[in-house]
């Protein structure tokens, strides 16, 4: 038997009774072997997912995301968004119980993957700071990285005229990078009024101003995203 005849089986089947199996299957074969888009029919597959739950009482206390995940691969990558804001939406309306974390997990992923297709500064930027804001380990493995790329910038150049900027502190007379990580990590926090940070040229002003945008949204971004997802989860 081939595909088409078995996309055919599958389809008069469900004519009989559909089940969640006998429909995701049927699905699954149109997308992988057929080019029709079945974002209409991944839609009426959540609906019907979800009614089947309701009605026969399946004592189901989460969705297959797995299965969910697999059908939506099919689906041109903002059209996985739009479906799965659908699915959200209808889990809210129908069995809030099953919650909806691994959905806004995987909505944040597709929003990365969106800024990726459409390179640009703007996209580059927002690509980071939902990286950067994705959970804890991401938010202090950036802050990290900004400390080290800040203590790299803070080591002396080879001539006078390179220099960006004049760190003035009691703390160390002789500085090796471990130092300057310190010393760093001191000036970012605003740890200690005694350590001042002097930029020596206007270049240095505004690549100190971007570093602070720039470190200052990945919080923001990061407290926004935790209380945007907190209340999606309500």
């Amino acid at each position: 038997m081939n595909i088409e005849d078995k996309i055919k089986e599958y389809e008069a089947s469900l004519g009989n009774k559909k089940s969640i199996t006998s429909y995701y299957n049927f699905i699954k074969l149109k997308g992988k072997y057929t080019n029709e888009n079945i974002y209409p029919l991944v839609k009426d597959y959540f609906n019907f997912y979800l009614d089947t739950i309701e009605l026969e009482n399946y004592g189901y206390d989460q969705l297959n995301n797995k299965k969910i995940i697999s059908l939506i691969k099919f689906l041109d990558i903002k059209e996985r968004k739009s479906v799965l804001l659908y699915l959200e939406s209808k889990i809210k309306l129908k069995k809030p119980e099953l919650g909806n974390e691994w959905i806004i997990d995987e909505i944040h992923k597709i929003n990365r993957g969106i800024y990726l297709q459409d390179i640009s500064l703007i996209n580059g930027f927002r690509y980071i700071l939902n990286l950067s804001s994705s959970n804890l380990y991401t938010l202090t493995l950036s802050v990290i990285i900004l400390i080290f790329l800040f203590s790299l910038i803070l080591i002396p150049a080879p001539f006078e005229f390179m220099e960006l900027y004049e760190v003035k502190t009691d703390l160390f007379k002789e500085m090796c990078f471990l130092d300057r990580v310190l010393i760093s990590s001191i000036i970012i926090f605003d740890l200690d009024e005694e350590v001042k940070l002097l930029s020596l040229t206007s270049f240095s002003v505004i690549l100190k101003i971007l570093g602070n945008i720039a470190f200052y949204s990945v919080f923001v971004n990061f407290i926004f995203k935790y209380f945007n997802d907190y209340l999606k989860r309500l």
